[in-house]
């Protein structure tokens, strides 16, 4: 089953993590994980140049240190970045210490207070302690971009056009997402622009 939006019982279950930012402006909160990558993250960073659009980059320690323009041109253009562990590793899966010892690694290479756990996976042991250092930043709605099943255009017309005010959007800047995003991405920033909706960065 699908959660294109995130249930209320997830942010109950995890009550520190953030999951929007309810606001009183038509503001949405776009997010990309797993970057930076070598050429979708500069068609990523053109496209909201050309729609004036902020946005968050959660990036891998391991692909910040690959690719350091990219990264470089990320923070230029005036977005905020997270960080995303420094092998994009699955909480559920890693042990408490590697799982901070990854997380520490990144912070070597990604200046940020911001901390999204890849796959949403985290044990609450982990973010007890990860919490202390960072904001985890979890979402409230997700486009499943990395799906190449799922249709782009109709989870923009089912779920995106009914937004919220504040929503966490998360969309994927790696080469498994790449022609997904290259279609929800555009239907966005034109909507956006169309409705008066500002797209701004998590500070």
């Amino acid at each position: 089953m699908k959660f294109y939006r995130t249930p209320r019982l997830f942010r109950r279950v995890y009550p520190g993590q953030t999951w929007s930012l309810p606001c009183n402006e038509s503001v949405v909160y776009l997010t990309f994980d797993d970057g930076p990558t070598e050429k979708l993250t500069s068609w990523i960073l053109d496209t909201l140049q050309e729609h004036d659009a902020q946005a968050t980059f959660f990036c891998v320690g391991n692909n910040v240190i690959n690719y350091p323009e990219r990264y470089s041109e990320i923070l230029r253009q005036g977005h905020s970045v997270g960080n995303h562990t420094m092998h994009h590793v699955n909480g559920w899966k890693t042990s408490f210490h590697d799982y901070l010892e990854n997380v520490n690694q990144a912070s070597q290479h990604i200046s940020s207070s911001l901390f999204r756990p890849p796959y949403g996976k985290i044990k609450r042991s982990q973010q007890k302690k990860i919490g202390a250092d960072f904001r985890t930043i979890m979402w409230s709605f997700l486009t499943y971009d990395f799906d190449p099943n799922v249709d782009m255009h109709d989870v923009f017309n089912r779920y995106i056009r009914s937004y919220q005010q504040g929503d966490i959007l998360v969309l994927h800047d790696n080469v498994k997402a790449e022609k997904q995003l290259k279609i929800i991405l555009p239907l966005l920033l034109k909507w956006g622009q169309e409705k008066g909706i500002q797209f701004k960065r998590i500070q």
